[in-house]
């Protein structure tokens, strides 16, 4: 057990001269703060009440009993003076409701407003005048009251040398009311999804030979139900040609070519409607029928045209396609046998059907 006895002189602002407040404390317990707390804090309690610190004199003395700890306190205020007996389990509870005491005889205002007080027994206040007062300054002395227990109140931090606001204009900001979560907004339905695609066709086109003509047909496409890119390779079989009454020969044209092609368009759940941009390179192959010495000769055939082709998805890895074609030849193979002659057409007309199926599909 330590005790400290000092006196403490707390030095104000207010005016030219500095004034100070007489404090008085004896400590007899270990756990208590030094003095300098005990100065700041009633120094502050003083300058937010705006109160000369030469009207104030403060005596206490803190000492352990056999409950705890005890505080004595003596505040005198113009000529008058309240007595205190407070009890707790710990040192910083005692000054903390020195501090609000302190604050509530400078300030009577101050219990409208809600502070920090802190769970201690308090006993009877005596209110006592001094001989120099005058008998209609103060109230009369309160009667002696029971202990009571003073609740906690929700704390409200007040910024140091702040004025208090006045109790009327006090007021508890509701707090916020807490909103749900957004939910997760669900992926569309008609996102792209990468993958390919393999088209197996038949096709048949006219105005390429003498008679109707087509063949097989195969494309890949890597691309998504929107867009895609693909290559393709077709084989187009003709068919005979003769010179008729101009005379004797007669012969047959067949060809394959690979091709490159672009295609876009809208999609839904089980269909496609695209339109595709091809071109194409290959070659276009005659040969002699009715002639003494027959021979083939081949051409080479580039042609670049556009397709329309819609799709309808029965399973989800298979579907049916309709498509039609209409290309025009860049180069014009031109083939004779004898007296029968052959060349291929301008623009090529054709219509495909066949099959679809997804050999891959990225995962969503």
């Amino acid at each position: 057990m330590i005790a400290l006895v000092f006196g403490l002189a707390v030095l104000l602002g207010h005016g030219v001269q500095p004034e100070s407040a007489r404090l008085d404390l004896l400590i007899e317990a270990e756990s208590c703060p030094g003095p300098s707390v005990v100065s700041r804090t009633i120094a502050a309690e003083l300058a937010l009440a705006g109160v000369a610190p030469s009207r104030v004199q403060l005596r206490a003395h803190i000492h352990r009993d056999a409950r705890g700890l005890a505080l004595e306190l003596e505040l005198a205020l113009d000529g008058y003076t309240e007595q205190h007996h407070l009890e707790a389990a710990r040192c910083d509870v005692l000054l903390e409701n020195v501090r609000l005491i302190l604050a509530l005889a400078l300030d009577p205002g101050l219990g409208a407003w809600p502070r920090d007080f802190a769970e201690v027994a308090l006993a009877p206040i005596l209110v006592r005048a001094s001989a120099a007062s005058t008998p209609d300054a103060r109230p009369p002395p309160r009667a002696q009251a029971p202990i009571v227990q003073i609740p906690r109140i929700r704390k409200r931090a007040i910024a140091q040398g702040a004025p208090h606001p006045a109790p009327d204009r006090v007021r508890q900001t509701p707090a916020p009311e807490s909103t749900p979560a957004p939910e997760s907004a669900p992926k569309p339905r008609g996102a792209p999804v990468l993958g390919l695609d393999l088209h197996a066709r038949g096709l048949v086109a006219v105005n390429l030979f003498p008679t109707a003509g087509g063949g097989p047909q195969l494309h890949l496409d890597f691309g998504t139900q929107y867009v895609s890119i693909g290559v393709g390779a077709t084989g187009w079989l003709g068919g005979n040609f003769d010179a008729g009454d101009a005379g004797p020969g007669s012969g047959r044209v067949d060809g394959w070519t690979l091709d490159l092609r672009g295609c876009g368009g809208p999609a839904g759940r089980r269909w496609t409607l695209h339109v595709c941009a091809d071109v194409g390179a290959g070659q276009l192959i005659g040969r002699g029928i009715e002639v003494p010495v027959p021979l083939s000769r081949t051409s080479p055939w580039v042609w670049a045209g556009g397709e329309l082709s819609a799709a309808f998805w029965a399973w989800p890895r298979v579907g049916f396609e309709l498509g039609t074609l209409v290309a025009a030849s860049i180069t014009r193979p031109s083939f004779h046998a004898l007296d029968a002659q052959f060349s291929a057409g301008a623009v090529v007309f054709g219509v495909s059907v066949g099959v679809v199926t997804k050999l891959w599909k990225a995962k969503k």
